[in-house]
């Protein structure tokens, strides 16, 4: 009984922590480096982890997929020896979508948090 009650807590837990590292993750590189050679590489880090997250998530997963070919394209060097630097409203952009999903999901919503509530159930059975 125990291993199926944790069986989905770990997983489900890494996948929100995804979501969060991510986020900060991306958000910090569009604002602190001067090459943003990878961006595109980390947005889609981010929107598969989006997508592990299932409906609760569609809206951004939907955002990220009518902004993704426009952030590749920003990134486009301008000639051989320019280095790919994210355009202003791409950095708002990442901006928004990252500190929304943060909020979503720091804010633990039910939909995020069913899937513990066995675990956590459990574990404060064995406090008592």
């Amino acid at each position: 009984l125990i291993v199926v009650i944790v069986s989905g807590y770990f997983p489900h837990l890494g996948m929100l922590n995804q979501l969060i590292t991510l986020s900060h993750q991306l958000n910090s590189d569009a604002f602190n480096l001067t090459n943003h050679k990878y961006m595109a590489h980390q947005t889609a880090l981010l929107y598969q982890s989006v997508n592990q997250a299932g409906t609760l998530m569609m809206d951004y997963k939907k955002n990220i997929e009518s902004n993704f070919k426009s952030l590749k394209a920003g990134l486009v060097p301008k000639d051989k020896d320019s280095v790919p630097r994210l355009p202003h409203e791409q950095k708002e952009w990442i901006n928004n979508v990252t500190a929304n999903i943060l909020d979503d999901v720091q804010s633990l919503p039910p939909g995020l948090t069913q899937p513990m509530i066995s675990a956590m159930t459990f574990v404060e059975q064995q406090r008592q």
